[in-house]
């Protein structure tokens, strides 16, 4: 090697760039500096359109901590630059990496820290070393092979002990030999992906393992040793078990009290005898590490479809009861680029050769949300995509029900990708679809004219259904048995899909979570408004004298997406102090698959939407706190109505400005309706209570009133179809949006969708989640899936049985992880109030 091999090398990398350090055989890398932030005199750096580019964001000491976690003293070091691997310092700043590093000479050790195993001879009282040490002979090899297999059995039984609540977890053991008669183990915390692919939907695995009643559980702490000092110990085969002794640092720590069971149980001294020395040493060695890398191991598999060969993975379950199929990225539409810009998407048929579907796809465009909560690996046009989840086997004689999920975001924000299927395909035995669809003005854009009229996001979201209905046979689906369900922008879709009586067919059942047609939030009358208003900033000029907006949409499809997206964040800035509460761009009636509004169309009971509407089984829930998403306001429109909503929302506010607005937004600035919101919802003298008694509002408006619309139109004398209703009021481990208040209380927007995707990566990252939150999730898996499969969220396996709703008793399920009770009308004064009310001062 040249000399220069130590010399310090600086790098800068810009967020979505990877990290990627080898140093020379026989070195590793030394950290010398590192900062994941923003320089002082950088401001042209990494330079993104959304970013504040002058500010100075030090984070370098976690920085280091994160980087010698993860790659001190190794000879590569491969890391993606994003908040999830070094954190989220200086909200709003564009961050870049830069890191300072040199490559170490690697100093050999080959005293500390070896694993010994104990011949059976010394258990015998012989000494081992008086026979002369022998080549592995054949009958060692056999007898390797079976006690493998064995073990693997073993294995495999001890798994299927697991019960509801139990979680296992365990560790990757990487194996350096640095002389014939050393084997050190590095115990490091590894991630799912890293075996086959690199999706980033995973799960952090913890460090200690011990054995309790047949069943190898696992806790995160490990007593004697530093945060980043690796774990090292000593193994001695005594009285057929493993003895692990902890050996990191200096000197010898604490007994770590692990004993693993020899896989084999009882064995006699013949059996050990069959094999020399060295065979028994390479066994117990192959035994220990086939414990600890079967745990997260995972297969390549490739299965024929109608559409060509593709390749997927087969990997465990988190709680390794069962092995779920995954298959990412599946195109199910053409690029919408080009002249599909703006258009209906159009099916992308066959693929050529074997398609590559081991790895999550890219997000479509969307600008940066205000509050990023998710990771994606990347943003692109070419973006519609859908995935598979397929629990324990594929088999032509096997068909699943399937259950299609439709994210949410206002229509502006989410990807299919954020959502885990694994876990919710594997409890309730069904095949999980995510799908993407067009966001913002790629998926909305309207001119209310011919040339463009909009709701390309939900033309994606029915061919997505098509090609389920054609394809989903190829993955064990059942056509004739689809639930599609989502959450906010995701239950809005679903809903309004059940209305649109042309697509009768693509699904059987609908379970729409926090967003209902009914919604003011559904359908928006803005989208050409906004869409014109686009058009002109981007320098596509409308002429209200030829009124041609062919011409207009030429030219927006010439435009890079990144000048769109840049003109609408410039637009977005400029109405920050309104106060308007709706979604400027989402549906609209456009003629196609709407020709009036849901509340109309499902008033006439001879409407062919009715019909289509009532065929359907249906669930419909919220959350008891949905004006969470409230908290989300700007702070140009706090300090232009003078509050600050940490401190408190006042009754001036609410009665002044708040109350007037809805009003007339939605009530043709009705006086009357104006005044009696603000006396429904005001309180006096107490701006806590006044704070969530706006937010009740919220709620009560946008989500709990046109859920009861829907409810009641859906259950009236329905015998074709079932009716149920939910109202979920447990704390979310991973509440969306920003830091709650001190004043603010309730079950946050989108608090129920981490209980049916993603609560299992939430405990193996240590995030706190409770048996009892871990307990409901389940619950909820069953009866979704449930649902999915019968109609009926019950089964006989069921310990509370959820009613159905009907118009007498409004019947629903109140989930909490302390209280899985049934009620009757849910906030009956609230919703008369906006149902009878408000409507009779019109």
């Amino acid at each position: 090697m040249p000399d220069d091999s130590e010399k310090e090398i600086n790098k800068f990398l810009c967020q979505t760039e990877t990290l990627n350090i080898t140093c020379p055989n026989n070195f590793v890398i030394v950290f010398d500096d590192a900062n994941f932030g923003r320089g002082r005199s950088d401001s042209q750096r990494c330079r993104e359109w959304w970013g504040i580019e002058n500010t100075h964001c030090d984070n370098h000491q976690h920085t280091l901590k994160v980087l010698n976690g993860k790659c001190k003293e190794q000879q590569k070091c491969v890391l993606p630059v994003n908040k999830d691997i070094f954190g989220k310092p200086c909200f709003g700043v564009t961050k870049y990496l830069n890191v300072r590093y040199h490559c170490k000479r690697k100093v050999r050790n080959v005293t500390n820290t070896t694993i010994s195993f104990q011949s059976v001879d010394d258990k015998l009282g012989q000494s081992s070393t008086k026979q002369p040490e022998q080549e592995l002979t054949i009958v060692g090899i056999v007898l390797g092979v079976v006690l493998a297999l064995i073990g693997a059995l073993l294995l495999k039984r001890f798994r299927q002990l697991n019960q509801r609540k139990g979680i296992l977890r365990t560790e990757e053991i990487e194996m350096n030999i640095e002389s014939e008669n050393q084997y050190q183990y590095d115990y490091s915390e590894v991630t799912a992906q890293s075996i086959c692919n690199n999706a980033n939907q995973t799960s952090a695995v913890p460090n200690r393992l011990h054995q309790a009643e047949n069943e190898y559980e696992v806790s995160a702490h490990v007593p004697s040793r530093t945060k980043d000092e690796p774990l090292t110990y000593d193994v001695h085969v005594s009285d057929n078990t493993y003895n692990v002794t902890e050996t990191s640092g200096n000197e010898p720590k604490d007994d770590v009290n692990n004993t693993y069971d020899h896989f084999l149980g009882e064995q006699t001294e013949d059996k050990y005898d069959i094999a020399d020395n060295k065979a028994r040493q390479l066994l117990g060695l192959a035994c220990l590490i086939y414990f600890y890398s079967v745990e997260i191991s995972c297969i390549p598999v490739t299965i024929k479809t109608r559409l060509g060969n593709i390749n997927g993975t087969k990997e465990p379950t988190p709680d390794y009861t069962t092995s779920v199929y995954k298959f990412y990225n599946i195109p199910y539409a053409k690029p919408p680029v080009g002249k599909l810009r703006f258009a209906k998407s159009e099916p992308y048929g066959q693929w050529n050769g074997t398609l590559n579907a081991t790895s999550l796809g890219l997000a479509c465009m969307q600008a940066p949300e205000p509050n990023p909560m998710f990771r994606y690996n990347g943003y692109s046009e070419d973006c519609l995509q859908l995935n598979i989840y397929v629990p324990n086997t594929i088999s032509s004689n096997t068909k699943r029900s399937v259950m299609v999920w439709i994210h949410g975001g206002a229509y502006q924000f989410g990807s299919g990708t954020l959502y885990n299927g694994t876990m919710l395909a594997a409890r309730g035995d069904v095949v999980v679809v995510t799908i993407n669809y067009r966001l913002g003005i790629f998926g909305f854009l309207s001119y209310n004219d011919t040339a463009a009229r909009g709701n390309f996001g939900l033309w994606d979201q029915i061919l997505a259904l098509q090609w389920i209905q054609d394809n989903i046979v190829d993955y064990t689906g059942d056509p004739s048995s689809v639930t599609i369900f989502g959450e906010s922008a995701g239950g809005f879709s679903v809903s309004l899909l059940s209305v649109i009586p042309s697509i009768k067919g693509l699904f059987k059942r609908v379970i729409a979570e926090s967003g209902v047609a009914d919604s003011f939030f559904a359908l928006t009358d803005d989208a050409k408004l906004v869409s014109v208003a686009l058009s002109d900033a981007v320098g596509c000029i409308y002429d209200p004298i030829t009124k041609n907006y062919n011409t207009m949409l030429d030219c927006m499809r010439s435009k890079t997406a990144m000048d769109i997206m840049k003109t609408l964040d410039t637009l977005a800035s400029d109405i920050e102090t309104s106060i308007r509460v709706s979604i400027p761009l989402a549906p609209v009636i456009d003629g196609q698959l709407f020709n009036d509004l849901p509340s109309k169309v499902l008033s006439d009971k001879n409407s062919p939407e009715y019909a289509m509407f009532r065929s359907l089984d249906m669930i419909v829930g919220n959350c008891n706190m949905e004006g969470s998403l409230y908290l989300l306001t700007t702070v140009k429109e706090q300090e232009k109505y003078k509050f600050n909503i940490t401190n408190g929302i006042p009754t001036s506010f609410l009665c002044k400005h708040f109350a007037p607005s809805l009003s007339g937004l939605y009530y043709h600035h009705s006086v009357k309706v104006s005044d009696a919101i603000c006396n429904e919802y005001s309180v006096k003298d107490n701006i806590d209570e006044q704070s969530r008694q706006v937010l009740e509002m919220y709620t009560d408006l946008f989500f709990i009133a046109p859920s009861f619309s829907i409810l009641e139109s859906h259950s009236n004398n329905n015998t074709y179809s079932k009716t149920y209703q939910y109202v979920f009021t447990e704390k979310s481990p991973l509440p969306f949006g920003p830091p709650r208040p001190r004043w603010y209380r309730g079950s946050g927007h989108a608090s129920e969708v981490v209980f049916l995707f993603g609560i299992e990566d939430l405990h193996y990252a240590h995030l706190p989640v409770t048996p009892d939150q871990f307990d409901l999730a389940l619950r909820m898996k069953d009866y979704w899936t449930n649902f999915a499969k019968t109609g009926n969220p019950n089964s006989e396996e069921t310990d509370v049985l959820w009613p159905e709703f009907n118009t007498k008793t409004k019947s629903y399920m109140q989930l909490n992880d302390q209280n899985l009770t049934r009620n009757t009308y849910y906030n009956s004064d609230r919703v008369k109030f906006w149902l009878v009310t408000i409507p009779s001062m019109l």
